[in-house]
């Protein structure tokens, strides 16, 4: 995963990793070629960043922010990519440390937005639910997983 220590990465404010969580978001919306047709190592270090702090309650403690970061990894599935031509590659598929425990993560948090929000949250509850089956289901059709 990060190379960083716990510590570090427990002092990381969360506003901080919205703001990566947005750059990276925005690239792969507007610069699939630049953040997809990278190095394997550019690769593992993004779906690292994103499936730490996401999978981590101690390091993301609010689950908005956690939803948010999700939101982001559906942005990395090959269906959202409309701006290529050929498919590209996908920072969830590969041999990185933590793709085993990502679907694990997604039933979890699936469970876990159920929890969050008041009664009238039904529809953000759906929006974030949706987004976590959608990368199962790539997972699930996936070859290579």
């Amino acid at each position: 995963m990060l190379r960083q220590d716990r510590a570090v990465l427990q002092r990381t404010p969360e506003v901080l990793v919205m703001v990566l969580a947005d750059a990276l978001r925005y690239c792969a919306a507007l610069f699939p070629s630049l953040i997809f047709q990278g190095s394997a190592d550019t690769m593992d270090d993004i779906f690292s960043f994103l499936f730490t702090f996401a999978n981590d309650s101690e390091l993301v403690s609010n689950p908005y922010t956690r939803a948010y970061l999700v939101k982001v990894i559906y942005g990395f599935t090959p269906h959202r990519q409309t701006n290529a031509s050929a498919p590209l590659p996908s920072p969830l598929l590969g041999t990185g440390k933590g793709r085993a425990e990502l679907v694990p993560f997604l039933f979890r948090f699936f469970v876990d937005m159920e929890h969050v929000g008041e009664g009238d949250a039904f529809y953000n509850k759906f929006n974030y639910r949706y987004f976590a089956l959608t990368i199962i289901e790539y997972l699930w059709r996936s070859a290579d997983v």
